[in-house]
């Protein structure tokens, strides 16, 4: 019996054919491994991040709240396995009345730093409607004049008036309880240094000369926008500063030795503004910071968002008369202040123009005209009040003020009982 033998070829090319496809396949399944590992690296990173980042933020806010001392030097672990220390660090800095509070925090894989807009609320300062220094004047109202919160007046007290062919329409001079107020307004302590207009000034400005890069002559784009993880932009000029069709955010200073006019086309927002007079056109509405040594004037309609303020404050002006002026139908929400440091006996006062409204504070180291309304806490030395046919002092004609409850606009700067203040955050910062 004969066998055959039956073999089978290949040609050449098949067999690389299939070698080409087992390295093909071998290629995409390494790939496949590689993807996953680093698909799994990258959500470790991403839930590391966003785990650092709320913790940090929960942290700083009990720092706040708590002190500043409650984690000097703290660490902590990151997982509960201690596989990731976290370091913390923070700061704190002055942008205008407002404090910044920051914190840095530190792991192996990611860092974080997060900022924020702190204010100082004062006990009696939530409590407060009114304090009027004890000069030899009672504290007069009629018409709709409306006092909620506890009250701070001459000795001679309140009393209703017939002034002006009107009548006091309410039941009750106040709602609140009665204190004899001193013969000056409060005192600002540590802020009477700090707000003045040529400290404000040489401390911007010096400031942001550390960095050159930083400093310009102009407004040198239509949008500025910097956080304040960087260092300050400043804007100087000598001549007047127009802000109009511009868009500027965050950690700016614009300062003119001149004027500035904001115009309602302009988006500014926790920015400061510093020069001589301040203009704020029909319809401006941003969320600034205004130092002025001899004016600032809203015209009508213009909306201040918290947390705003508006400061004329100088030891170094001529005599002569200082104004804030509130427009009609405008809207401040946070801080009020005309400050006399210049040592001249000249009127120097703020006006509150019919149907403005302030949310927060106004104070005035002299006089205080009030038309409009005022939900927070007035400070003045004196009312005033100038119709067409006279002038009266420690009268308002229907004002309102009310601070019946804990106001969320107070503290930029706390007044009454310094000493009892707490801190709370204002603003998380970009």
């Amino acid at each position: 019996m004969t066998k055959k033998l039956i073999y089978i070829t290949c040609k050449g090319y098949t067999l690389i054919y299939s070698l080409v496809f087992m390295l093909i396949i071998s290629i995409l399944v390494s790939s496949l491994i590689i993807i996953s590992f680093f698909h799994r690296s990258n959500v470790d990173n991403v839930i590391s991040y966003e785990e650092l980042f709320t913790q940090s933020r929960q942290f700083l806010k009990i720092r706040t709240i708590y002190g500043d001392n409650y984690f000097e030097g703290f660490k902590t672990s990151f997982y509960k396995d201690n596989q990731f220390q976290i370091d913390y660090e923070f700061f704190e800095s002055d942008w205008g009345v407002l404090k910044i509070k920051g914190i840095k925090a530190t792991n192996r894989i990611d860092s974080v730093t997060i900022n924020t807009f702190v204010i100082k609320q004062g006990e009696q300062d939530q409590k407060s409607s009114i304090y009027v220094a004890n000069i030899d004047r009672e504290l007069q109202i009629t018409g709709n004049t409306s006092i909620k919160g506890d009250v701070f007046v001459p000795s001679r007290g309140i009393k209703v008036a017939y002034v002006e062919g009107k009548r006091f329409a309410g039941n009750d001079l106040f709602l609140g309880n009665k204190y004899t107020s001193t013969t000056e307004v409060p005192k600002l302590n540590e802020y009477e240094e700090l707000i003045k207009f040529e400290n404000i000034k040489n401390r911007m400005i010096t400031f942001a000369s550390m960095n050159s890069q930083n400093v310009y002559d102009n407004i040198y784009n239509d949008t500025i926008i910097n956080s304040f993880k960087n260092s300050t932009i400043l804007i100087y000029s000598k001549n007047e500063i127009d802000l109009d069709n511009v868009i500027i955010k965050g950690n700016v200073a614009i300062v003119s030795e001149n004027r500035i006019i904001a115009n309602d086309a302009c988006i500014l927002e926790d920015v400061i503004l510093i020069a001589p007079e301040i203009l704020f056109k029909r319809n401006f509405n941003g969320k600034i910071q205004a130092f002025a040594s001899n004016t600032i004037q809203t015209e009508e309609m213009c909306s201040f968002k918290f947390p705003s303020a508006l400061i004329v404050s100088s030891s170094m002006s001529k005599e002569g008369s200082k104004e804030i002026y509130i427009g009609e139908g405008s809207i401040i929400e946070g801080l009020v202040m005309l400050q006399n440091n210049s040592g001249f006996s000249s009127k120097q006062s703020i006006i509150v123009i019919n149907n403005a409204k302030v949310m927060g504070q106004v104070y005035s180291s002299d006089l205080l005209e009030l038309k409009g309304e005022v939900y927070g806490t007035v400070y003045t030395k004196k009312f005033s009040l100038k119709t067409s046919s006279a002038y009266y002092e420690n009268l308002l004609i229907d004002a309102k003020i009310e601070n019946t409850k804990a106001n969320e606009y107070l503290g930029l700067i706390p007044v009454i009982d310094n000493k009892q203040k707490k801190e709370n955050i204002a603003k998380w910062l970009y």
